[in-house]
């Protein structure tokens, strides 16, 4: 019965009920790991997980997403059923299950040193980047700021800034600004000015066509 009892105590999710008093936006019916880090302006709705990863402000989570060893820059936009970070299954050993491996399993025994395999590689997702619903996105990625990754992708190597990509496996489609443009973008981190500064550059960020002058304001 001790063992049961701990066990509950010990899976009980402290963070997220500390983050209802802190956030406005934290789902009551969401999942938030003791070792995750979640800023005050960022939104998490209801069926998401979050596990041992840190998401910046002005991000928002779509219902029953999961995010698990991952950093997630400002302003991204991540869709309903999103899979960011899974971990990763060994393929050259001569069994993938993870009775083998995996220090914590469903199985519920281990039968070799979990020490001498790397379960997780942690994920990084930029600024400004858009996640399409049912897209998955393996473990140890980089996806550079302002990239849009299309619904159902299946994610498994890096994706440059600005890039659009889709498809099993994911592959540029096409990138969204041209490289002068892309490069004055990156320049600007637009992302890091206070929200107080973007408030009076929001004309421009509703321009339909914007000039290099333009984005040279944001500089200032």
């Amino acid at each position: 019965m001790w063992r049961i009892l701990r066990k509950i105590f010990r899976n009980l999710n402290f963070n997220r009920f500390s983050y209802l008093f802190t956030h406005k936006y934290v789902s009551l019916f969401s999942l938030i790991d003791n070792s995750s880090k979640i800023q005050r302006n960022t939104i998490i709705n209801r069926g998401v997980k979050i596990i041992s990863s840190s998401i910046d402000n002005y991000t928002y989570v779509a219902p029953n997403s999961v995010v698990s060893h991952a950093l997630i820059g400002k302003f991204c936009s991540i869709s309903s059923n999103v899979k960011i970070g899974m971990g990763i299954h060994p393929t050259d050993l001569i069994s993938t299950s993870p009775i083998f491996y995996a220090k914590d399993n469903p199985l519920r025994e281990r039968l070799t040193d979990p020490t001498k395999i790397q379960e997780h590689k942690q994920t990084i997702i930029g600024n400004d980047v858009w996640i399409g619903v049912d897209a998955l996105i393996m473990d140890g990625i980089r996806i550079g700021n302002g990239a849009i990754i299309g619904a159902k992708a299946l994610v498994v190597k890096d994706v440059p800034a600005y890039a659009i990509v889709g498809g099993i496996p994911a592959h540029i489609i096409r990138y969204r600004f041209d490289e002068n443009t892309i490069k004055l973008l990156e320049e600007t981190q637009w992302w890091s000015l206070p929200i107080s500064t973007l408030k009076t550059k929001v004309e421009l960020f509703n321009k339909e066509s914007f000039t290099k002058e333009d984005l040279q304001t944001l500089l200032k």
